[in-house]
């Protein structure tokens, strides 16, 4: 495993951005080539980083700061090469890791050497066969402190040649980059009581509002999704669908900071407001967004905001915290949207999918019966199916677990993005998602959807307003029939069902492109009968 050394032999240093398997090629004495530069900038003598308005690479190999701060640097290269490291031992590439494991690689690598497990579980049974168990293990750290979340704990590549060719004792790695255990984004303007632990990276004020998503620089073709070689900006591909999309911040009265988004129609004012709510363990800027950017071009005002501990909302990642004040955040700023002078006199509709729907429940049953016109409800958690509840000894289990240790992850669902998402690639790119939360349930956050589960299942019969509920029929995450019994039992006279044949959970991105066409022309239509517009609307043709 020979490392590049270009970067030290040139006055000024060469950052090549999208070092990848494609991209290293081999000649006839196996030495590892590098090609493809169209991506590489030179650094004048003396930088170590630039900040940039593009993002540029492929989605996997490049590192956090690019994602997070905007910049790249002399270790951004590092951090994609200690990927390449590890993806040698492993035998696989980190997109085959991924859609293989549902679990990143530079993760697994990593809680395989802290944990002290053998390594052999998780390398290649060719370099187990082959190499020295000391050597791989050594090849495992180098790799490891070159993919650390923080670039200054990566090494430089002299001190990476330096490790690889002699025996100087190694530091100890730290977890990797994009690993969701921990914190990585403070507001820039946030509160001080805010706490983030335990690395804080900030983003250039100059970017807050330009930011570019790797899911939306092209069409909705996968393969352009998965590639961001050649992005474009935010602004012109939202402008390409007529739409204006912009992202900042709520501090609610409280004093808790919610991440935000919006996605409004550009050139005419908008019908009515869509409040959206995100599931569990997602956020509002990856998948999200094509139901957003889809429901803005047909002219609605779409809002939404990472939920606390999910996406770049503060908190303990995944962990929900009490759910009257995640509801009191969400009515805050869904308020604020409504109050201002634009939106004045606009319908406003609640938007969940799955635990975003039982909390869009809640809210309408906490709030008068006029105060929404209207609620579009995604594969809703109204009750937990028993093929995914733990047994009740267990659920004794976690309550007296939680008194001690709310936060404890214990329970894994590790098949969850399978039984969600029907296509492969599409699970693959949601596994990508770097905000996304793929570690264990912890334990009062499971307890807490237990109880919104027992709550929802007694008073299904007080929702009164006009909703439209939506499931798959094969979903293996949330039951069906209850969505069912929320339609039969619901007391609203306006109240509407669809339960497609053979659809999982994940119904407006999971499903072939036909079938999210389907959903997106349902919830269409019934927002348009809702919300009549004098103009034609353009249903979108996937």
């Amino acid at each position: 495993m020979q490392s590049h050394s270009y970067q030290t032999r040139f006055e000024n240093v060469v950052i090549h951005r999208d070092l990848k398997p494609e991209n290293i090629l081999l000649d006839k004495h196996y030495t590892p080539k590098i090609a493809d530069f169209g991506l590489s900038r030179v650094f004048e003598t003396g930088r170590t980083h630039k900040s940039t308005r593009k993002l540029a690479g492929t989605l996997g190999y490049f590192a956090p700061e690019l994602w997070f701060q905007w910049r790249y640097s002399t270790r951004s290269d590092v951090y994609s090469y200690g990927l390449l490291v590890l993806e040698i031992l492993a035998g696989c590439t980190v997109p085959h890791y991924a859609r293989a494991n549902q679990e990143i690689l530079s993760h697994a690598m990593w809680k395989q050497w802290k944990d002290k497990k053998p390594l052999a579980e998780v390398i290649n049974s060719c370099l187990h066969e082959n190499c020295a168990m000391d050597q791989i293990t050594r090849c495992c750290v180098i790799g490891l402190l070159c993919v650390q979340l923080d670039p200054k704990r990566r090494p430089g590549m002299e001190l990476v040649l330096e490790m690889l060719h002699s025996n100087i004792d190694l530091p100890t790695p730290s977890f990797p980059g994009f690993f969701q255990e921990y914190e990585y984004a403070r507001p820039p303007d946030s509160h001080s009581h805010i706490e983030i632990e335990p690395v804080k990276y900030e983003r250039p004020e100059d970017t807050r509002t330009s930011r570019l998503e790797p899911s939306f620089f092209q069409e909705y073709s996968l393969e352009d999704l998965m590639i961001v070689n050649s992005p474009e900006t935010e602004e012109a591909y939202y402008a390409l669908h007529g739409v204006s999309g912009s992202s900042g911040h709520f501090t609610a009265p409280s004093g808790r900071y919610l991440f935000t988004r919006s996605w409004v129609p550009l050139v005419s004012p908008p019908r009515a407001l869509i409040c959206m709510i995100h599931s569990f363990g997602d956020d509002t800027s990856w998948t999200m967004q094509f139901t957003s950017i889809f429901l803005a071009s047909q002219g609605f005002a779409c809002f939404a905001a990472d939920l606390p501990g999910h996406g770049r909302s503060p908190g303990r990642r995944a962990f929900v915290p009490k759910v009257n004040l995640v509801l009191a955040d969400l009515k805050d700023f869904f308020q604020s949207l409504r109050s201002r002078p634009e939106n004045q006199g606009l319908k406003s509709f609640l938007f969940g999918e799955s635990m975003g729907g039982a909390l869009c429940l809640l809210m309408l049953l906490s709030m008068p019966a006029d105060a929404w016109a209207g609620a579009v409800l995604v594969a809703p958690l109204c009750k937990i199916s028993n093929r995914i509840k733990p047994p009740r000894p267990v659920q004794m289990a976690l309550r007296f677990v939680s008194m001690f240790a709310p936060t404890l992850p214990v329970i894994s669902y590790a098949d969850l993005v399978e039984k969600s998402v029907k296509v492969p690639e599409k699970r693959v790119l949601a596994m990508s998602n770097p905000m996304r939360y793929n570690g264990k349930t912890r334990v009062g956050t499971m307890l807490k959807l237990l109880r919104i589960s027992d709550e929802l299942g007694s008073r299904l019969h007080e929702v009164s307003i006009p909703f439209l509920v939506l499931h798959g029929s094969a979903d293996e995450v949330l039951d069906p029939a209850d969505s069912m019994a929320l339609y039969e039992e619901a007391r609203s006279e306006d109240k509407t069902i669809k339960i497609y044949d053979g659809m999982l959970h994940s119904l407006l991105f999971g499903e072939p492109d036909k079938n999210v066409a389907m959903v997106r022309r349902d919830i269409l239509n019934w927002l348009n009968e809702r919300c009549p517009n004098q103009h034609e609307i353009h249903i979108e043709r996937m």
